[in-house]
C-alpha cells in the first residue's frame, strides 16, 4: 500500500495543518495548490523555472521566519504582481518581526 506523503497515525496530541490533513490526490478537489501560475497550462513555457523560483522563495521566507510559520506559503501569480500568503506565529516582537518584513520585501 503506497503510504507516501501522509501524514502519521498518532495518539492524536500532534496538531495537524490543514494541507498535512488532506492526502496529495485530493489537491484541487479539497485543497487548493500552494503555486498559482499559468505557467503550468499546456504550450507555456518557463514551467521549470517558475517552480524553482517558487521554492527559492519558499526556502528564504522558511529561513528568515524560522519557527513563525504556523502554515505553508501560498504564492500566487498575476503577470508582473507577486503575491505571498502566509500566516505566522508571533513568536519575534513586534520590532523584529515588521523588520523581518521589511527585509523580505
Amino acid at each position: 500500500k503506497n503510504r507516501a506523503a501522509r501524514v502519521r497515525v498518532g495518539k492524536g496530541d500532534k496538531p495537524v495543518t490543514y494541507e498535512e490533513a488532506h492526502p496529495p490526490h485530493y489537491i484541487a478537489h479539497r485543497k487548493g495548490w500552494l503555486s498559482q501560475h499559468t505557467s503550468n497550462l499546456d504550450g507555456e513555457g518557463s514551467a521549470a523555472e517558475r517552480t524553482i523560483e517558487d521554492v527559492f522563495i519558499r526556502r528564504f521566507i522558511f529561513g528568515t521566519f524560522h519557527g513563525c510559520l504556523a502554515n505553508e506559503i501560498v504564492i500566487k501569480r498575476r503577470a508582473n504582481l507577486l503575491t505571498i500568503c502566509a500566516i505566522f506565529i508571533r513568536k519575534l516582537p513586534a520590532q523584529k518581526f515588521y523588520f523581518l518584513i521589511g527585509y523580505t520585501e
